[in-house]
């Protein structure tokens, strides 16, 4: 631990501070200068007021930020006050479908894959790509306006492209279902075969072999 003074090049001082395992070097004017600065450090190191890198402020969510947004005026591209009806519908789809999966993360660990992922589990879960389209706004505006406040360097939901509705798998049903299934489905006039298709629909298995 403790601050070196040295003349790295003709007129050139730095000081070498070495302070809890830390290093770090600082170019200073003068020799004078070096040794005066070296001083107050010193004094600080030993009273453990000296800091060689002051911490990080702690990243906002992603849920704090779309709060931050939402409270600023907004206009449409006209230069109209937004309708009521649009901030409770952003704020009603960030509510629902984007806080529960990335609203308490911090927003500089949000990934492109992680929105891409948001999106994806939104068609699997029978969504149109217009209601998509509405809560990508949001999202999309909330990272414009953390990137403008160099707070992150991309906005990870620019550009992102949004997939149709996904269709749910259809179930392979047993031989005796589809028979079942087939039946079920038809209408005859013989009211002799109507009972019984009513029968076998409304029974069990078994019924096939009665």
């Amino acid at each position: 631990m403790g601050v070196i003074v040295k003349e790295r090049r003709p007129g050139e001082w730095w000081l070498y501070i070495n302070h809890n395992g830390k290093r770090k070097a600082k170019k200073v004017g003068t020799e004078q200068a070096a040794r005066h600065a070296a001083a107050k450090i010193e004094a600080k190191l030993v009273l453990n007021e000296f800091e060689i890198e002051k911490p990080k402020p702690k990243t906002l969510t992603f849920q704090k930020y779309a709060e931050l947004w939402l409270a600023l005026p907004h206009f449409t591209p006209a230069g109209d006050p937004w309708k009521e009806s649009t901030f409770d519908s952003y704020k009603a789809n960030l509510e629902k479908h984007v806080y529960p999966v990335i609203g308490n993360r911090p927003i500089d660990t949000i990934k492109r894959k992680d929105i891409r992922q948001l999106f994806d589990k939104l068609s699997m879960n029978g969504l149109s790509r217009s209601t998509q389209s509405l809560i990508k706004a949001p999202v999309n505006s909330v990272f414009k306006y953390v990137v403008d406040s160099e707070d992150i360097e991309a906005n990870p939901a620019a550009g992102l492209s949004i997939s149709a509705r996904k269709r749910q798998p259809e179930i392979e049903l047993s031989p005796s279902k589809r028979r079942k299934h087939f039946f079920c489905n038809r209408s005859c006039s013989w009211p002799g075969i109507t009972i019984l298709i009513s029968y076998v629909c409304s029974g069990t298995e078994s019924a096939w072999g009665n």
